[in-house]
């Protein structure tokens, strides 16, 4: 019965106001089902549309493209996006906001977004009002892939720059959106959650801390917990200690940091729940989400056009490549062919739900944090797998210097017999070809954003 009284309570605010997110969100679950050719000719059309516009309003994009002597009007075909320059997160940047924001839409109408700024400045583009109901329906989407309902409880967590603290955590990486009378009751009364506090310095939570939330959980009784995998897991090793129990969850949408088959696992042992992977970033939203099959994350086409690019060329089903995004929902600081600098890789098949969303891996990690030698690629993901498989260990970092020297801070939650460390070693200095030190400490110490890096290269 709560659940109708919400359900109509979001259509009154759509009608009423310029919140039209419930709209929006009904266009996603109507189209999910139709032809994959039904679906890319929607997602077209919206692209066409963006790229007339940014060239004609956007300097930074009608600059670049007649550097390289392309129109909008070349632009007749999705294979014909590899002509068009790539945009990194240096340029928007470099050219936020005078070349970066549409001449023709003011700043009063959009909202400000930063990036967490895990791997250097943060990012600031503006989002227009529309754009920003766009990717609301596409969390209201993610939501209903975990099986969430609207009125089901959620208990959430961030990194500590996130804009749902609204700065009582951090001052920088702070969004500013519209609506936020509209977003307060929402949370309170259609999404009823709770904001559990970050992260802050580091893996190491105190047990006083770790009963206090497990009290906030216990009176709270959500059905839904999402964010930080890093937090969830130092939870459910708590819960798992103490064989605490809390009935009622039904799902664990993960974000944020690669998250392994053990990692899900152990979350799903503890809360008794599937695990469900969401992947997107401040500047564009939500780009893809697990559903219940669990046989890739389907991404969202109204909203991004993904491709994965390899060498500078389209790469082939199953490689791992660089995730470059087209976001369809920005028209105030367009994302055209945006390098997000994450890797991930692109699934052919078809999901055996029946939703003609295509699909694609979940993240392995930041190319800016991977490691080459001699001309393979190793990913935050695969450390993360193989440090899950030593039961000894509960966290790792590992340092890469400019001379190529490498530390390996390590986290333990037992003693280490000598033997183990010696494979830890010999493994890993096989694998990098290079002599590493290891170090004992007591946690992995967040960045500014409260993100944690599991890989740092030149330090």
């Amino acid at each position: 019965m709560y659940n109708k009284l919400i359900v109509s309570g979001y259509k009154f605010l759509g009608t009423f106001s310029e919140f039209d997110a419930w709209d929006k969100f009904q266009f996603l679950l109507d189209n999910q089902y139709k032809s994959r050719e039904e679906i890319e000719k929607i997602q077209w059309k919206k692209i066409k549309k963006l790229l007339i516009h940014s060239y004609e309003n956007v300097p930074l994009y009608k600059e670049k493209w007649n550097r390289a002597k392309i129109k909008p009007e070349d632009i007749q075909k999705p294979s014909d996006m590899l002509i068009l320059p790539i945009t990194t997160k240096n340029e928007l940047k470099e050219n936020f906001p005078d070349k970066c924001l549409a001449k023709n839409i003011a700043k009063k109408n959009c909202s400000l977004v930063q990036s967490s700024g895990t791997t250097g400045k943060p990012l600031a583009i503006y989002i227009d009002f529309a754009g920003y109901n766009l990717q609301y329906a596409d969390l209201l989407y993610s939501y209903y892939l975990d099986g969430w309902q609207l009125g089901d409880k959620i208990a959430t967590v961030r990194n500590k720059a996130h804009g749902d603290y609204k700065g009582k955590f951090a001052k920088d990486g702070l969004n500013s959106e519209p609506y936020s009378l509209i977003r307060d009751i929402v949370y309170l009364f259609c999404h009823r959650k709770i904001l559990l506090s970050p992260v802050e310095n580091g893996t190491f939570i105190e047990e006083v801390k770790l009963k206090s939330i497990t009290e906030k959980l216990l009176n709270h009784k959500p059905q839904l917990l999402e964010g930080n995998p890093v937090y969830w897991e130092i939870l459910a090793n708590y819960f798992l200690k103490e064989n605490i129990s809390i009935n009622g969850i039904r799902a664990i949408e993960v974000d944020e940091t690669p998250v392994t088959n053990k990692i899900r696992e152990k979350l799903k042992k503890a809360f008794k729940a599937n695990v469900f992977d969401c992947y997107g970033s401040h500047e564009l939203g939500i780009v893809s989400h697990e559903c219940e099959t669990h046989q890739g994350n389907h991404i969202l086409p109204f909203s991004n056009y993904v491709e994965f690019i390899k060498d500078n060329k389209p790469a082939k089903s199953g490689e791992l490549a660089n995730l470059v995004v087209t976001s369809l929902t920005n028209y105030a600081t367009p994302l055209i062919r945006y390098d997000t600098g994450d890797l991930a890789r692109k699934i052919e098949n078809n999901c055996s739900c029946k939703r003609k969303f295509s699909l694609m891996s979940h993240v392995e990690g930041r190319s800016d944090d991977a490691i080459y030698v001699d001309g393979k690629l190793y990913t935050t993901f695969f450390f993360l797998d193989y440090f899950q498989s030593i039961k000894e260990i509960s966290f790792f970092q590992l340092l890469k210097s400019q001379n190529d020297i490498y530390i390996l801070n390590l986290v333990k939650n037992s003693d280490i017999p000598e033997s183990i460390e010696q494979k830890i070693k010999n493994d890993l200095e096989k694998i990098l070809n290079k002599k590493m030190t290891i170090i004992y400490i007591k946690e992995i110490m967040t960045e500014a954003s409260g993100k944690i890096r599991w890989i740092k290269n030149s330090i």
